[in-house]
């Protein structure tokens, strides 16, 4: 992936297009981004 390609998808917001169930994939998303985990956790326990 080209350096350029890397930053627009740090910053990409929206609906993820893909279903997280597959474990390896769930872990990778979760780990590299703090915001989707804050939001999952959040989601879960009704607090947005």
């Amino acid at each position: 992936m080209k350096n350029s390609q890397m930053k627009t998808l740090k910053n990409a917001t929206g609906k993820i297009d893909y279903a997280l169930m597959n474990d390896c994939m769930f872990h990778i998303v979760m780990q590299s981004n703090k915001k989707v985990l804050m939001g999952l956790v959040c989601a879960l326990l009704h607090l947005i």
